[in-house]
């Protein structure tokens, strides 16, 4: 007998129908940073102004900025340092100060600039050990709560106690649970009942509710300006605002060993928190969803705190710290819904039910919302649990498995068969298609790509890959098989399978080849492995098998494409190891899904896709499926929050909240260095975020800096900068907006205006001296050099004088020698006859006539010049023989040497006597024109031999000389110089010559 599953799964749907809804509006994600909180029972949460989140341990307090978590376990007091651990409340100060209620010690306060903590409680007189919460009202006013008292915070430090002596007092006496209304007024509630707060009492009074006997733990506002309460037995009331009845009851759907731990109305829902997780109540106080570890990823059900931010509710459990955030899609995983985490393959049966394909069974999704495994309960077992693809095909469901080639299940029976032939078991399927013609096409991983046909089961041989993973009809009609290397096309006349030869921009070579989808106007989409998503745009009709494969997204090249599907809107969905990638028909990245906005995961399964007749996609993954409605989505792309966390130098260490606004920091000259730390407001995903930053003024190129939050610079000169820092969106496209931080550097005091001032002055001044000092030294060194001047001219003008009187000595003592010489000549030279006496006298005073008439034309000299002698003894006859001078051409060859004064006379009347002679013969000649030559060879006389000569004629000969008279001017010469004489004449040329041997003259 055939039993028809819609029937076994009615049943299951009546039978767990009171259970509520199978998947939760709330993805639960624990964050990266909570596995760095040693104790994971979370007991308080808080948001502070600067956007930080404050956590509260049994074993500490912990602050997350987004990128660095920071612990704190110790404060000062008057006795040094004490360490606080368990954390029962936080709130914040007027100051901006972080007020922490650690019990055991008492109420902590921490500043938000430099993390440093304070006991508050140590500078007054209440004792706070056993302190037990503390909470701020609308008006900013902070409360404090013991077990047994109340106090409100004044100022910074001072604490006003506020009485509760009007609420009943027994040995059991305790507050458990304060909250304040948006109205301003303030309640508590414990072993007594409910109290309010009265300001001109300034004390709690009890509000006397006859449904309401039970110790109250947990109060709230309500909607209506009406107060719920819980009490220990777990009941939930609705009061009035006027608290004289109560309004309603809230039930939970379990009765027993229930706790309620904190009430909270946010935003016009009620949460309630318990030790079996969290009951979440729309405005009309009706159970809306329950949020709990069977039916979400909440790691343990008993939650202590609650925390609603911006786009998050972060959740304290005794377990750890979790975030849940609304999702806008299904999500249906292990938890929600019972299904096997590895979800491979999709498909829809004829009546529109969907069936699930696992690596551990079959399932099936019916309108109920549940989920039915296929397995041993039905007529037959399927052949193997490793289903790795399915399709619809009329009223059967086809199988493909990863070992056992094909299962068909009837969708009305249940039955299962084996549609081919026992050869195609050992077949591993990737993919199975039933084209518009009716062919069955089979893609294997192990043996290539086979077609069913007539029942018969033929492998395609135009295709020589044995990994074929994908086989897909496009909308055009083109049937495409796709191995990890090629895409092949099927002919037009489906004889053969093509190699469609595709480029890749920007690669190499190909890459692997994971997905193959179809859009509008012909374009091809294509999955790579590690190279994101191509498209390839082929012309309409086209038979051309080459194409150019151009990247969708530079930003997301990295990624792995599992699967695609076209939504009808024409945008496409892709599946990656990183979450799901939207983009617009144009290829505009649009958003990057990830596990916070409600995903199974981030990482998703090969082909593990599928898009149903109604437009809806799913998409199958590690940790279950998400069914997506592409209408609802929203294709938002927000801008990250992009803010500074903290500014540290060498004098700061501050925490800020800089955001797109601007700000500034001030550094001194000796700060040799500032880290910035930068984060994106995104608690859950702050891991996905990529940064860059540049400081302006420095530099102007961008500084791409990854994941890493921080940037630091050091030595930074004098001057202003500014630091500008942006961060990518989670599609990975640079925001616009920039965080800015304006740097000013102090100038060194020795490098300011003043400073150069001085230093100009002070140069000024040692100029000035230095001037001075250089004047007096040069006058001191002119003086010196004056005096040496002096000296040397006075040493110069002695010696100039010694000398000229040495000269005038030597001169003195010449002259005397020479007159000396002339009286001696003049007496040896007497004629022994009265005949000579006249001539010869005549002669030597003549001589010596002229040797004075040289003396006076050059006087101061020492020495004669003898062929200069030899001229005016020319003159000087010439004109006492009244012989013109015109007439007579004298050829002087006397060398032009200097005799001394002593040598002069004896030598001077020898010339003299010799030069008279030749001319006294000039008188008997006829002729008119007279030649006279004297010569006289001193070098060889200096080398002991001595010619003079003298001759005259009409001609350049020698006429007859009267030789006595030449030998008497001789013999004077000859003792003149004292040496011996030896006379030479040639008659052929009428010449005589003359030798002198004696000692040779000094030469000047």
């Amino acid at each position: 007998m055939h039993i028809d599953l819609r029937f076994l799964t009615l049943i299951a749907a009546l039978f767990l129908g009171a259970s509520g809804p199978v998947y939760s509006n709330y993805q639960i994600v624990s964050p990266t940073f909570a596995k760095q909180i040693a104790q994971p029972t979370i007991t308080s949460l808080h948001q502070d102004s600067m956007r930080n989140l404050w956590i509260g341990t049994q074993e500490g307090l912990y602050k997350f900025d987004g990128s660095t978590l920071f612990r704190f376990q110790e404060a000062r007091s008057k006795e040094g340092k004490v360490f606080f651990s368990d954390i029962r409340g936080i709130s914040e100060s007027n100051t901006g100060d972080i007020l922490v209620a650690a019990y055991g010690i008492g109420l902590v306060s921490i500043s938000l600039k430099n993390h440093a903590a304070t006991i508050v409680s140590h500078s007054t007189n209440f004792d706070l050990t056993n302190i037990t919460s503390v909470s701020k009202d609308e008006t900013s006013q902070n409360w404090i709560t013991t077990r047994t008292n109340v106090f409100k915070l004044k100022g910074t430090s001072k604490l006003v106690q506020v009485r509760t002596d009007a609420l009943e007092q027994r040995n059991s006496f305790e507050i458990v649970s304060i909250t304040h209304t948006q109205t301003g007024n303030t309640f508590i509630g414990g072993s007594f009942g409910l109290a309010k707060f009265f300001v001109s009492g300034n004390s709690f009074e009890k509000l006397s509710t006859a449904e309401i006997e039970q110790q109250i733990v947990a109060i709230s506002e309500g909607p209506e300006n009406s107060v719920i309460v819980a009490d220990r037995t777990g009941q939930i009331s609705k009061l009035s605002p006027d608290f004289g009845s109560t309004i309603s009851r809230i039930e939970l759907p379990e009765k027993y060993d229930i706790h309620i731990a904190k009430l909270l109305w946010i935003d016009n829902t009620l949460f309630v928190l318990t030790n079996k997780g969290i009951y979440i109540f729309a405005s009309n106080l009706k159970l809306a969803e329950v949020i709990r570890a069977e039916n979400t990823s909440l790691g343990n059900d008993s939650v202590m705190a609650l925390l609603k931010t911006d786009s998050e509710l972060w959740i304290g459990t005794y377990q750890g710290l979790y975030a849940a955030t609304k999702i806008e899609m299904e999500l249906h995983s292990a938890q929600s819904s019972g299904i096997h985490p590895e979800v491979l393959a999709f498909t829809k049966d004829s009546s529109g039910e969907l069936w699930i394909g696992t690596y551990n069974g079959l399932f099936r999704l019916d309108e109920s919302g549940f989920h039915e495994r296929f397995d041993k309960g039905h007529q037959n077992a399927l052949t193997d649990h490793r289903i790795m693809t399915l399709t619809t095909i009329g009223e059967s469901i086809w199988v493909g498995y990863q070992e056992h080639g094909i299962d068909l299940i009837d969708t009305n029976s249940g039955f299962v068969e084996r549609p081919l032939p026992t050869s195609s078991k050992s077949l591993a399927v990737t993919s199975i298609l039933q084209s518009n013609s009716g062919h069955i096409w089979i893609a294997t991983y192990n043996s290539g790509l086979y077609l069913l046909s007539n029942g018969v089961l033929v492998r395609d041989l135009s295709i020589d890959d044995a990994s074929v993973t994908l086989v897909k009809e496009v909308s055009d009609g083109e049937i495409y098989a796709v191995s990890e290397k090629h895409i092949y096309r099927l002919s037009k006349d489906m004889s053969e399978f093509q190699v469609v030869d595709i480029k890749f921009d920007g690669l190499e070579s190909a890459p692997r080849i994971l997905a193959l989808q179809s859009g509008a106007g012909g374009d091809l989409y294509i999955g790579t492995k590690d190279h994101g998503l191509f498209y390839v745009k082929f012309e309409s009709d086209s038979e051309s098998l080459s194409a150019m494969a151009r990247a969708i997204s530079k930003e997301n090249s990295n990624t792995t494409a599992y699967s695609i599907e076209i939504d009808d809107l024409g945008r496409i969905w892709t599946a990656t190891q990183k979450g799901i990638l939207l983009f617009s028909p144009d290829k505009t990245p649009l958003r990057h899904f990830l596990v916070k906005d409600g995903l199974q995961g981030n990482d998703f399964n090969f082909a593990a896709s599928f898009k149903d007749d109604d437009g809806n996609l799913y998409f199958g993954g590690v940790n279950g499926y998400n069914k997506i409605f592409p209408q609802d989505v929203s294709t938002e792309i927000k801008s990250p929050q992009l803010r500074v966390t903290s500014i540290k130098s060498q004098a700061i260490d501050v925490q800020t909240n800089f955001g797109s606004e601007k700000a500034e920091v001030h550094l001194k000259h000796d700060d040799m260095f500032i880290m910035f730390k930068f984060s994106v407001l995104d608690y859950i995903a702050h891991d996905s975020y990529e940064y860059r930053y540049r400081l302006l003024g420095l530099q102007e190129e961008w500084v791409y800096s990854g994941r890493d939050h921080s940037a630091t610079y050091t030595n930074l000169p004098a001057g202003g900068y500014r630091f500008e820092i942006q961060a990518t969106n989670l599609e990975g496209t640079w925001s616009t907006e920039s965080s800015i931080v304006r740097v000013n550097v102090a100038t060194a005091p020795w490098r300011t205006w003043w400073a150069y001032s001085c230093y100009l002055i002070l140069i000024l001044g040692v100029l000035g001296i230095l001037r001075k000092l250089y004047d007096a030294i040069s006058m001191k060194n002119k003086a010196l050099e004056y005096a040496h001047e002096m000296s040397v001219a006075a040493n110069l003008a002695e010696n100039e004088m010694s000398e000229h009187l040495e000269f005038q000595r030597e001169r003195s003592d010449a002259i005397s020698s020479h007159f000396d010489e002339r009286l001696k000549l003049q007496s040896d030279s007497a004629p022994i006859s009265q005949s000579d006496c006249h001539t010869q006298s005549w002669l030597i005073a003549s001589s010596l006539r002229v040797l004075d008439m040289y003396f006076s034309k050059v006087p101061m000299q020492r020495a004669v010049d003898l062929q200069r002698f030899v001229e005016l003894a020319i003159g000087d006859i010439c004109d006492s023989r009244k012989l013109k001078r015109t007439n007579v051409v004298s050829i002087n060859k006397v060398e032009p040497l200097c005799i001394p004064f002593e040598q002069t006379p004896p030598m001077t009347v020898a010339l003299y006597r010799s030069i008279w002679g030749s001319l006294s013969l000039v008188g008997k000649l006829e002729t008119t024109d007279f030649f006279l030559e004297v010569d006289s060879n001193i070098s060889e006389y200096m080398s002991g031999n001595s010619t003079f000569r003298a001759c005259s004629s009409v001609a350049p000969v020698n006429p007859d000389l009267s030789t006595d008279f030449q030998l008497s001017a001789l013999g004077d010469l000859d003792n003149a110089i004292g040496g011996l004489c030896e006379i030479t004449f040639d008659p052929n040329q009428q010449k005589l010559e003359i030798h002198v041997f004696g000692p040779k003259p000094r030469v000047h």
